[in-house]
């Protein structure tokens, strides 16, 4: 019995999140915030007496603890927030801070730095241009405090504008301008390093079923060998036997049996081969004519009719022939089993690049196919026709090489698989 594959994980876009940022996660840093609302209410009681009376302050403060119970009652129906969402929170949550500080102290409560935490928390879990907007708010709002609450800082500091509070709002717009470049940058830093350990855990786990599929292979060429030879020995012996008889029909059909049997025999021999040759075959340098020739090969007479080769005249590469030939193979079967009609192959170098596509005229792939092809032991062929193995070993072997492979499909409309490889494929 063949064993299941899971399908790889899909590429990792370097732009995207490395993990999912849950609003049960967010839930719980608005609690800590809510916690230095509390020593803003604190200190401003206990250090500015003028300031307003606990009761509007520690309204606000509730509020903003019964907004996050929401919010955690929500978040517990779901599992991710986009962007927006998040951004629209730490705005509210902005907002929020400045209505307190405006009842609290105004910009000479201390705790105003609070403003850094949501400019921190957005350069991690959002992207660039939200964290600048989140910049651009709280710097906005720190300075609104001196216009909604200049009876703070006029009974202080004998002036509404005071020189060193300025100077504070200042260095508050500079701090949270390198906290989000230097954090956005570090975020951004680590979100390709994550796609990059994703790919190539992906990449191993590739390799993984390959080792599988190669250790499967020269078992099955290993197992099946015994069994074949009978069934050879056994046909050439009826063949003899049945050639002294007027039944012409039955010599054949035994003729035929054995012709089959020692074209399983040459096919699993080759299966064995391959298992341990393909891996490590060294790359030489030949011309593209070269490689369609050898791709002519492999095919029988009735496939070689129907394959149509435009090849760019004197181009040269330096790649493993076997394993990208085999690859070849694989794509010009499948478009002959697309449909009738020819197979197109073309193959040219693109700068230090080369670019094989194979067209076919087939029926092309559903969106929803389209988007499995390529996933091990998924197949739309009839049974028996094939594993579902060929794309999945021909993008394993373009990755192997430092290319990869692309397929291009519409119903109606055929199907274009293109092959890019480095023209020097070590």
């Amino acid at each position: 019995m063949i064993p299941s594959m899971p399908p790889p994980p899909a590429p990792f876009a370097p732009e995207e999140l490395p993990w999912l940022v849950t609003l049960r996660w967010l839930v719980r840093l608005r609690w800590v915030t809510i916690g230095g609302l509390l020593l803003v209410v604190a200190f401003a009681r206990l250090a500015i007496p003028e300031s307003a009376a606990p009761g509007w302050p520690l309204a606000l403060v509730a509020v903003a603890g019964v907004s996050n119970v929401a919010l955690d009652a929500w978040a517990r129906r779901s599992t991710s927030a986009s962007d927006r969402l998040l951004a629209s929170i730490l705005l509210a949550d902005v907002l929020l801070l400045t209505a307190l500080l405006a009842i609290a102290g105004g910009p000479g409560n201390p705790f105003s730095v609070i403003y850094l935490v949501q400019v921190t928390l957005a350069a991690v879990v959002l992207g660039a241009r939200w964290t600048w907007v989140l910049v651009g708010a709280t710097v906005a709002c720190f300075g609104a405090l001196f216009l909604i609450a200049p009876s703070h800082t006029l009974h202080v500091h004998g002036s509404a504008f005071p020189l060193h509070l300025q100077g504070m709002w200042m260095a508050f717009g500079v701090t949270a301008s390198l906290i989000a470049y230097f954090v956005t940058q570090i975020a951004a830093a680590l979100r390709v390093r994550e796609g990059q350990v994703r790919e190539l855990q992906r990449r191993a786990a590739v390799n993984d079923k390959l080792a599988s599929l190669s250790t499967l292979a020269a078992g099955a060429a290993h197992e099946l060998g015994t069994p074949l030879s009978t069934i050879a020995l056994a046909a050439k012996e009826l063949e003899r036997s049945l050639a002294a008889l007027p039944a012409a029909s039955l010599t054949e059909d035994a003729h035929l049996i054995r012709t089959e049997v020692d074209r399983c025999r040459e096919i699993l021999n080759q299966l064995s081969a391959n298992a341990g040759e393909s891996a490590g075959e060294m790359s030489v340098a030949l011309e593209l004519a070269d490689l369609a020739r050898g791709l002519s090969e492999t095919l029988t007479p009735s496939e070689r009719s129907s394959l149509k080769v435009e090849l760019e005249a004197g181009a040269r590469a330096t790649l493993p022939p076997r394993a990208v030939v085999q690859a070849l193979r694989t794509l010009v079967r499948n478009g002959l089993d697309a449909g009738p009609g020819d197979v197109l192959v073309r193959m040219r170098r693109s700068g230090d690049r080369l670019e094989i596509s194979v067209e076919d005229r087939g029926a092309g792939m559903a969106p929803e196919v389209l988007a499995r092809a390529g996933e091990p032991f998924f197949t739309t062929k009839a049974p028996g026709r094939g594993l579902g193995l060929g794309l999945f070993l021909t993008r394993a072997v373009a990755e192997r090489l430092g290319g990869g492979l692309s397929l291009r499909s519409e119903p109606g409309r055929g199907t274009v698989a293109t092959l890019d490889l480095p023209g020097t494929a070590a």
